[in-house]
């Protein structure tokens, strides 16, 4: 049985190689990703962009490579990354390197100032950014949903499809019947206001929940359908709701399966309190004026 090492390139213009892995059954090729990424340490190397556009057919198994070349000190190994095979990565892999991009942007090292990786960075997640607003989310306890169909709202409302925003899509990290309290900072609060909810947390969003749902929010298995909003209209800016009286098609779907990680991720306070009600009663009586209150029925009295 041939060695899989046998078919990595054996030097820097070995193309007859690159040109062979480049049909190579997927399954195979994955073995080789350590190796074929080495040759992105220099992008000067005559082989070196065609390496980056084979690792682009095995873009999910890269990823974890790529974080760990993106952890490392070898800076121009990671601009080399960065510019020519994250650049061009989708978007559900692009997404998985968020937190490291987020790091070299705009907490980089000196030696990652000086080759300009924060740059690379932000122009990234400028992207990213860009992407997000292309899309909506849905989120379910449900991994098979081929379609989406509208659903009874009310007898004096047509079905709709509810769908989220990006923005507002942190709001549902959570088991779906789960009770909780959102509520986020504002240039229209007051400053009493402010000093008040946002004082002691440099988070500008806090997320209330009960203690007791919190064994049933780490072990949720919740999968995030992402749709293409052309077919949506916008139903509540503040809350980042849009429907779609229309069937809608997911164009992909994610396994969320450690929401606290996912919600760390997104910057957000997370608190847990035995009751809900006082906090609700503060932030309605307040002049907070960007919060959502969802599944308040399940809250306790």
């Amino acid at each position: 049985m041939r060695d899989m090492k046998e078919l990595l390139p054996k030097d820097k213009h070995d193309f007859e190689s690159v040109n062979e892995l480049m049909v190579l059954d997927k399954s195979k090729l994955i073995a080789l990703i350590p190796e074929l990424l080495e040759w992105l340490q220099d992008i000067n190397w005559p082989i070196a962009r065609e390496v980056a556009k084979l690792l682009l057919t095995v873009p999910h198994e890269a990823v974890p490579y790529v974080e760990e070349v993106l952890a490392g000190k070898d800076e121009l190994w990671k601009i080399w990354c960065l510019d020519y095979l994250v650049i061009n990565l989708p978007f559900d892999a692009q997404e998985r390197l968020i937190e490291p991009l987020e790091r070299m942007a705009y907490q980089p090292t000196n030696g990652e100032q000086e080759e300009e990786i924060h740059i690379s960075a932000k122009k990234i997640l400028a992207m990213l950014e860009r992407r997000c607003q292309m899309y909506l989310y849905h989120f379910s306890e449900e991994p098979h949903i081929d379609i989406f169909h509208p659903r009874p709202r009310s007898e004096s409302l047509p079905p709709a499809i509810w769908a989220i925003d990006e923005e507002h899509a942190v709001n549902y990290f959570f088991p779906r019947d789960c009770p909780r309290v959102i509520f986020r900072k504002s240039d229209q609060m007051s400053e009493e206001d402010k000093r008040h909810f946002f004082g002691d947390t440099s988070a500008d969003t806090v997320i209330a929940v009960e203690n007791d749902w919190l064994d049933r929010i780490l072990n949720v298995k919740l999968y995030r359908y992402t749709l293409d909003r052309h077919s949506f209209e916008l139903e509540d800016e503040i809350a980042g709701y849009y429907i779609s009286q229309e069937p809608v098609k997911p164009l992909r779907v994610e396994l969320l399966e450690n929401v606290l990680h996912e919600l760390v991720k997104r910057q957000v306070e997370l608190r847990f309190t035995p009751n809900l009600h006082p906090i609700r009663e503060r932030v309605i009586s307040s002049t907070v004026d960007d919060y959502s209150i969802i599944r308040f029925r399940n809250a306790k009295p």
